[in-house]
C-alpha cells in the first residue's frame, strides 16, 4: 500500500497547486465542487469513464546526473496518471504501479496492486481481500480508499476563492470553464469540464530564486464506457 500512496500524492499535489488562491478582489468563485462530485459518481454509476492525465513540470529539478560517473544531466518526461471507474471497478495507474478497486462482491472488497519494480513493463500483483462489517461497508471503503472524487472535482481548494477572470475554454476536445487565480507570487488556471464536473486541466506559473516555473497537468484521454480487466492473481 505504501507505493500506491505515491500515486495518490502526485495527483493530490497536482490539484492543491489551486490553493494559492490570492486576497485580491475579483469575482466569487462560483464553482460547487459537491455538485460536480454528484456528476462525477453519476457518470461513474452510470456509463463509467477514463481519464488521463499528463503531469508536466518545466523546472530544472526535472534534470538529474549521475555524479559518480559525471554523465550530462537526463531529462525526466511527463508522468502519466489514469483513473477509470465504473459501477463494480475503479482503477488507478502510473507507468510503473497500478491499483484496482473490485467491489462487485456484495460482502467484500478486493484490492488488486501492481508494481513494475525493475522498469521493464512487466508487473507484479498482491491482493487483499476485505470483508465488509456492520459500518464498514462498501460505501465506508469506497470512501476511505477511492476518495478520487475529491480530487477530479477539486474539493475544498477550489471552493471560494478569488478569481481574476473567468472564461471558456476547451481540453481535449470537451468544453470547459476556464478559472484564473493570480496573486503577486503565483498564477494559477483551472478548466473544469462543464459535462462531467471533472478538472482536466490544471497550471501554475510562479517565480522562485529569479526563475519562473509552469508545473501542472492536462488531460489527454477522455472516454466513457471503458472495459477495465482485472489481472488474474
Amino acid at each position: 500500500m505504501k507505493k500506491i500512496l505515491s500515486i495518490f500524492t502526485i495527483f493530490v499535489l497536482c490539484l492543491m497547486l489551486s490553493a494559492c488562491g490570492g486576497e485580491g478582489g475579483g469575482a466569487p468563485f462560483d464553482y460547487d465542487s459537491y455538485e460536480a462530485r454528484n456528476k462525477i459518481k453519476d457518470l461513474a454509476s452510470t456509463s463509467g469513464f477514463l481519464v488521463e492525465y499528463e503531469y508536466l513540470m518545466d523546472s530544472p529539478r526535472l534534470y538529474m546526473s549521475d555524479y559518480n560517473s559525471g554523465d550530462s544531466f537526463e531529462e525526466i518526461g511527463a508522468i502519466t496518471i489514469t483513473i477509470a471507474m465504473n459501477k463494480e471497478y475503479t482503477y488507478i495507474s502510473t507507468s510503473q504501479a497500478e491499483m484496482y478497486f473490485d467491489f462487485s462482491n456484495e460482502s467484500k472488497l478486493t484490492i488488486i496492486s501492481g508494481y513494475d519494480d525493475s522498469g521493464t513493463g512487466s508487473f507484479s500483483y498482491t491482493k487483499e481481500e476485505i470483508m465488509y462489517s456492520g459500518a464498514q461497508n462498501r460505501d465506508y471503503y469506497e470512501d476511505s480508499y477511492v476518495s478520487l472524487y475529491n480530487y477530479l472535482a477539486p474539493y475544498d481548494m477550489l471552493n471560494g476563492e478569488p478569481v481574476t477572470s473567468q472564461s471558456y475554454d476547451y481540453v481535449y476536445g470537451r468544453m470547459c470553464e476556464k478559472y484564473v487565480i493570480a496573486d503577486e507570487d503565483a498564477t494559477a488556471t483551472i478548466c473544469i469540464d462543464q459535462e462531467s464536473g471533472m478538472c482536466l486541466k490544471m497550471t501554475m506559473t510562479y517565480s522562485e530564486d529569479g526563475y519562473s516555473y509552469t508545473t501542472g497537468l492536462q488531460c489527454v484521454r477522455f472516454e466513457t464506457n471503458p472495459t477495465i480487466m482485472l489481472p488474474f492473481v
